[in-house]
């Protein structure tokens, strides 16, 4: 809601959940490493602990969306994008879309049979007496199998393409993985030939946020109708957006390799547990440094971002290395038929994982770390007005300003009635109350001398009342993305005592089209939920019928 230079934030929308704790325990541990790469001198916070305007606040996020898409830059060169391909891909991006898709062939053929005797593990001793002496006779029970042999082979590859040109796609990643099996029947243990589930991620926007020379060109605007805050706005949701998509794209991809691939090679002998992204630096902070005049500015300088990669880089190659010596070398072409395959778990897999975990790592950092400045910002405004605005206050404020607005006569007046016939007690209460119980404000027109009015309880019955008649109306305050306040129509009767509810639309100056009543006595508390629809505005109901016919909008 905005209005008067008041910005309410509401709560950003994302796939990850904001986790405070997380994120403050993520930010510590790398802080460690933060404070290896800077100088002593140095001693970058969090935003919130230091000094700093509204406008470092937009810095902030521009610096963090340069490091995200630096570091998930720096993540895909391990899987074969060079600065070539990106060239490349940055021209297919100056007019079409640009998608990357993980694609892949399974193949499982026979090799071989083989006939093979195994003898028991246990042995029959028989001890036979005769007249000649004793003796034994040991027996044992050899079996016959015939075991079936194949050859399992997957060929996958990273492949990407310009708008739907899929025949000419650039290969960036691929390896071909083989891998033996053994059954005691001829049935194939896999289908001979599957062909996988395509996984694709459109990289559009990643390519365009490069410049001439590959550097990140990534700015928010913040003249545009649509920035409300350093997270709310069009260029901050389209990078959270991306790092959504990519952080999908990751796990689905993930979840192929070590749920449905890896299990099939039984007995490998292989640390899996090593396979993971951690002790890699991930350089995506909501910090900034003490500035010492007014013209050095808060936010960390060139210099450190590319410290921060070097560092990233650093830990990525320190994997990839251990990886080296833990892991064989894949085959590029299927070993002979009396030849071991190397397994499904290859040098080449690892280090795909290690490039799809992190990238996963990248962009959990970045949203929490972008969501950290609203959450921030929230907390700062909430400070400053000493509590946390809700729909009630606003209304409350503007009860405030109604009473030096208007006249007295026209100050709104709470909707409470009491029910009562002529010269006696009231027999009740009619009100409209918030969700809280508290009966709302309404701008009230009594009506002078009215006319008496009907309604019809059948076909040939009419019920003529006469009494005191208003008209109200409600200005509801909701804020933006959030559910308008409850309201309830309350009717309260005293004890022995009664009336009746009719509840209608108004069809003419005298009559009334009843929909609901009820008798109410005997301190009978009635509750009736009020569901109502906002009136759009002019410019609301213009854009609705904008694409209708001349006739199809004068008949709306």
């Amino acid at each position: 809601f905005i209005s008067s230079g008041l910005c309410i934030m509401a709560q950003a929308t994302s796939v990850f959940e904001y986790n405070e704790k997380h994120f403050r325990a993520q930010v510590s541990q790398a802080m460690d490493s933060v404070k290896k790469i800077l100088d002593n001198t140095r001693n970058p916070q969090l935003a919130e602990e230091q000094a700093h305007s509204y406008q470092d606040k937009f810095l902030l996020a521009n610096f963090l969306t340069s490091c995200a898409l630096t570091s998930h830059f720096n993540c895909l060169e391990v899987v074969g994008f060079t600065q070539e391909t990106l060239q490349t891909l940055q021209k297919w991006a100056v007019d079409k879309a640009v998608t990357v898709r993980f694609r892949g062939e399974e193949k499982c053929e026979f090799v071989r049979s083989v006939t093979r005797k195994e003898e028991s593990k246990t042995q029959k001793v028989t001890e036979v007496t005769t007249a000649a002496g004793t003796s034994t006779r040991t027996s044992k029970v050899v079996t016959t199998i015939k075991e079936y042999f194949w050859r399992f082979s997957v060929r996958y590859e990273l492949v990407a393409f310009q708008a739907t040109d899929v025949s000419n796609a650039m290969v960036i990643y691929t390896n071909n993985v083989f891998n033996d099996m053994v059954t005691r029947t001829d049935v194939s243990p896999r289908p001979k030939v599957a062909i996988l589930g395509e996984f694709d991620l459109n990289i559009t926007w990643m390519l365009q946020q490069l410049g001439s020379d590959l550097s990140i060109a990534f700015g928010i605007d913040k003249s545009s109708p649509s920035c409300h805050t350093p997270r709310r706005n069009k260029q901050i949701s389209e990078s959270l957006d991306f790092f959504s998509r990519s952080y999908s794209w990751a796990s689905q991809l993930d979840s192929y390799f070590c749920q449905k691939l890896f299990p099939l090679q039984k007995d490998h002998g292989l640390d899996l547990s090593a396979v993971n992204c951690s002790g890699v630096f991930v350089p995506i902070l909501p910090i900034i440094d003490s500035a010492d005049d007014a013209h050095t500015g808060v936010i960390l300088p060139e210099r450190d971002i590319q410290a921060f990669m070097n560092e990233q880089k650093l830990g990525l190659q320190e994997k990839l290395t251990a990886f080296g010596k833990m892991f064989p070398a894949s085959q590029e072409k299927s070993p002979n038929a009396d030849s071991a395959a190397s397994g499904l778990i290859t040098r080449k897999e690892v280090a795909l994982l290690l490039a799809l975990n992190h990238s996963k790592a990248i962009s959990q950092y970045y949203t929490d770390a972008v969501q950290y400045i609203e959450e921030m910002l929230r907390a700062q405004i909430i400070s400053a007005i000493g509590k946390e605005v809700t729909p009630d206050d606003l209304t409350e404020y503007m009860a405030y300003h109604n009473r030096k607005l208007f006249k007295y006569e026209y100050i709104p007046e709470v909707f409470s009635h009491a029910i009562r016939r002529p010269q006696h007690y009231p027999e009740g209460i009619v009100a409209l109350e918030s969700a809280s119980g508290s009966a709302i404000p309404t701008s009230v027109r009594k009506l002078e001398n009215p006319q008496p009015m009907t309604f019809d309880i059948n076909a040939a019955t009419s019920i003529q009342f006469h009494g005191p008649r208003y008209i109200h109306a409600r200005v509801n305050h909701s804020f933006s993305g959030q559910t308008p306040p409850a309201l309830h129509l309350t009717a309260r009767a005293r004890q022995f005592s009664s009336f009746i509810l009719v509840i209608g639309n108004i069809i003419s100056a005298t009559k009334i089209n009843p929909k609901h009543a009820i008798i109410v006595q005997n301190k009978d508390d009635l509750l009736i939920p009020l569901l109502m629809e906002q009136i759009p505005t002019p410019k609301a109901f213009r854009d609705a019928i904008e694409s209708l016919s001349p006739e199809q909008q004068a008949f709306a």
